[in-house]
């Protein structure tokens, strides 16, 4: 997904960073703790228990999270899931680059996943385009 904004791509790279607020934007999150933090120069890293809850499920999982800033100011933020019990999957990229005028950006979000469970699969495939078509206005507004 693709979308253009009013917002810097430090403004934007701020807002994905900052997972440990996750819960108070993100739709279906109910729960973001960042236990494992790291800065240096142009790259951050970090590891946090999510949960995500829809309808009658709740899934934690475990998201290692690394952004990074290229000498041309483009920002990379990578979200992988270790909890392979949960996902057989679960890959976040968002790729944010500076703007034709000064406070835009551009933003490519992907997303690709798929449980481990048959029936939690089901479910995704059934509400999967409305979670995700709800994600890039959660980090906007």
């Amino acid at each position: 997904m693709l979308g253009k904004n009013r917002w810097s791509s430090d403004e934007i790279y701020n807002v994905v960073m900052n997972v440990a607020d996750y819960k108070e934007f993100i739709p279906y999150c109910v729960k973001s703790t960042v236990f494992t933090q790291q800065s240096a120069p142009r790259h951050d890293y970090m590891e946090a228990e999510l949960m995500v809850g829809f309808q009658l499920y709740q899934l934690g999982y475990t998201s290692k999270v690394n952004g990074s800033t290229t000498l041309d100011g483009k920002k990379i933020v990578t979200a992988v899931c270790e909890n392979k019990d949960l996902f057989d999957h679960l890959n976040m990229e968002w790729k944010i680059s500076p703007g034709p005028k000064e406070h835009t950006s551009s933003m490519h979000f992907t997303v690709s996943f798929k449980f481990s469970n048959r029936l939690y699969n089901k479910v995704a495939t059934v509400f999967k385009s409305s979670v995700i078509d709800q994600m890039i206005p959660a980090f906007e507004s």
